[in-house]
């Protein structure tokens, strides 16, 4: 119960504290505001409902994550044979504190590299061009979001902050 009252507060207190700390409070309307956030929420309801009732859109999900586990998969098999021990293998002597033995550059950096190649090459094919104006067009139609803005929060979702415009 406690947490169910705590993702009803979080879709309450999140908006109300983007609202308070925007730059121009004035500008936004508080039933702009509230239509916008229940848009927002109507769609991710919507989404949610058609994972639940059409099995095959869950099933494409779950194959879309087992296709990412196999190449984080590859990436790390790849960088134990290109590192070593650095990269998580065998160490050549006895390891006092095992747990201590990550090391960002070759463990996480390599799969962020990896998945910005990937993006690249999806540009390059205009695949990514296509999502994105996809769920712009959504973002757009659903939220009344402008195209610049829906644009930018489309890429984010699909390329993440350090590649989107």
């Amino acid at each position: 119960m406690a947490v169910n009252f705590q993702g009803l507060a979080g879709l309450v207190a999140l908006p109300l504290m983007a609202w308070l700390l925007c730059a121009r409070p004035k500008r936004l309307k508080g039933r702009d505001a509230l239509k916008l956030v229940l848009a927002g929420s109507a769609l991710q309801f919507a989404i949610a409902g058609a994972f639940v009732l059409i099995p095959q859109l869950a099933g494409l999900f779950d194959y879309l994550t087992r296709a990412v586990r196999a190449l984080q998969a590859a990436t790390n098999t790849g960088m134990k044979l290109v590192f070593g021990y650095l990269a998580g293998g065998p160490a050549p002597f006895e390891t006092v504190n095992p747990q201590n033995g990550f090391v960002l550059a070759t463990e996480a950096l390599p799969l962020i590299l990896v998945v910005s190649v990937l993006s690249s090459l999806l540009y390059h094919f205009g695949v990514l061009q296509r999502v994105v104006g996809f769920f712009a067009w959504l973002l757009k139609k659903t939220m009344g979001l402008d195209g610049p803005l829906a644009t930018a929060t489309a890429a984010n979702i699909f390329v993440g902050m350090v590649e989107a415009p």
